[in-house]
């Protein structure tokens, strides 16, 4: 049984003590906790809270501003930064890479297509249509610097091939 103070003679008395038996102040009714109304939030209030989460869960998941939250820290892949148009920035070529791994090259006669891969060792290989028969391969080191593409062949002169990322 726990005893507590009577707050009018301030002598020990039960906790259950509907009154101080040395007083008569009355003590079961102030240690009762005092009765809730409304029982909780209820159906309404969780309603609420779960279509807020859901909202919540759409703007991060489906939005630009969530992709950005999600992509802030990660490292993107070169296979991603790469996709888009490349202008040459001393030349008339331009490449345009897409995500299924086909590739687009429009020169000054004509446009020919083809395939690219990125491989280790930041190469690249590009099979694309010759001017006139075949299909010309070649494996490139690139280095991707924001708007920036340097391809330098792994053959032949090393010349290198400056794009600029078409917006």
């Amino acid at each position: 049984m726990s005893l507590i103070s009577c707050p009018g003679c301030s002598k020990q008395v039960s906790r259950r003590a509907p009154s101080c038996p040395h007083c008569g102040e009355p003590i079961a009714e102030r240690s009762r906790p005092a009765p809730q109304s409304g029982g909780g939030p209820g159906v309404a209030g969780c309603l609420l809270v779960l279509l807020l989460l859901g909202g919540g869960a759409f703007v991060l998941f489906q939005t630009d501003i969530g992709k950005q939250l999600f992509s802030e820290g990660k490292k993107v892949a070169d296979s991603q930064l790469i996709l888009g148009k490349w202008k040459q920035q001393d030349g008339p070529l331009s490449l345009e890479f897409h995500s299924d791994g086909t590739l687009r090259e429009e020169r000054a006669l004509n446009t020919g297509k083809g395939t690219w891969k990125i491989l280790p060792g930041r190469k690249i290989e590009l099979k694309i249509e010759g001017v006139i028969w075949g299909e010309n391969e070649v494996t490139m080191r690139y280095d991707l610097s924001g708007d920036e593409l340097v391809l330098t062949p792994d053959s032949g002169v090393g010349l290198a091939l400056r794009y600029r990322k078409v917006k």
